[in-house]
């Protein structure tokens, strides 16, 4: 009797669990269409703008690939001439042009002087590499007293 009772028992629970558990697996469905929905409405703008926001920074990035800072730098220079020549047209608006421009101006510079590129050119001759690196002053200053020590 007690073997009936526990199948019974035990086909009860495995019964109330496949129950629980199919229930479970059905409740995101319900819902489903609701989310899908509310998804698609908020990720079609998003795509529409990511896509335009793609096609606007690679023309602005082929477009600042032409450009230097020597070019930047010799702009500045004019839009700083030019606001200060031209103040009496806008007085308001020549003033942020100049500023704006000193701003432009000392970032060109500092990247000039910064980030010089010039330090990792090759130079050729006649078809051969010239090895024309300038010393560090501590090697130049460790030459030195080498050279006094002989």
């Amino acid at each position: 009797m007690n073997e009936n009772n526990d199948d019974e028992e035990k086909k009860k629970i495995e019964k109330e669990i496949e129950e629980l558990l199919n229930e479970i697996g059905d409740f995101p469905k319900k819902n489903k269409k609701i989310y899908t929905y509310l998804r698609y409405l908020l990720a079609t703008p998003l795509r529409i703008c990511k896509g335009r926001i793609t096609i606007f920074f690679v023309l602005l990035r082929d477009l600042t690939a032409k450009i230097s800072l020597n070019q930047l730098m010799i702009s500045s220079i004019i839009l700083i001439c030019f606001s200060l020549f031209f103040r009496r047209i806008n007085i308001f608006l020549m003033q942020w042009l100049f500023i704006l421009s000193s701003v432009l101006f000392i970032i060109c510079f500092a990247g000039l002087t910064l980030f010089s590129t010039k330090k990792n050119q090759k130079k050729y001759w006649r078809g051969r590499m010239i090895n024309d690196q300038d010393e560090s002053l501590l090697k130049k200053i460790k030459r030195f007293f080498k050279f006094k020590k002989d």
